[in-house]
C-alpha cells in the first residue's frame, strides 16, 4: 500500500511537471508572439513616412 501511495505521488508530481512545462511553453510562445507583433508594428511605423 505504501508503494502504491508512493507511485501515486510520483505520478501526480509528473503530471504537475507536465502542466507546468505546458504553461511555461505557452507563456514563452505568447511572449514571442508579442515580440513579433511589436516588431511588426515598429517596422510598419518605420515604413510609413517613406510611403508618403
Amino acid at each position: 500500500a505504501a508503494n502504491n501511495a508512493a507511485t501515486s505521488a510520483n505520478n501526480a508530481a509528473a503530471a504537475n511537471n507536465a502542466a507546468a512545462t505546458t504553461a511555461m511553453d505557452a507563456a514563452a510562445s505568447a511572449k514571442n508572439s508579442a515580440a513579433d507583433a511589436s516588431k511588426s508594428a515598429s517596422d510598419a511605423a518605420t515604413a510609413e513616412p517613406a510611403k508618403k
